[in-house]
């Protein structure tokens, strides 16, 4: 039981870590200009975030939100941070 834990731990980090983002994002759209790629678009295209990528595409309702029109902020972890998390919860 407690193995099964762990593995929800990364997903359920990575899920509070987004929606943390987008709830705290407070400007408004009309005050930032409109980004090249979407939030998704740039992660794929970021090597170091492959991880990130990787575990939202456990989450499909997701992308397609992030996809979309919209003001998001999103905390993007790094692959070695990832790493570093799985390393120390084993």
């Amino acid at each position: 039981m407690i193995k099964q834990q762990l593995f929800r731990f990364p997903a359920l980090l990575l899920l509070t870590v987004v929606v943390s983002g987008l709830l705290l994002s407070c400007s408004t759209e009309a005050d930032e200009p409109k980004p090249d790629k979407s939030i998704v678009e740039l992660a794929q295209s970021t090597p170091d975030l492959s991880i990130l990528v990787t575990a939202l595409t456990k989450y499909p309702d997701l992308v397609t939100t992030l996809s979309g029109d919209g003001s998001f902020t999103v905390f993007a972890p790094t692959n070695a941070a990832f790493t570093s998390l799985l390393t120390a919860i084993g």
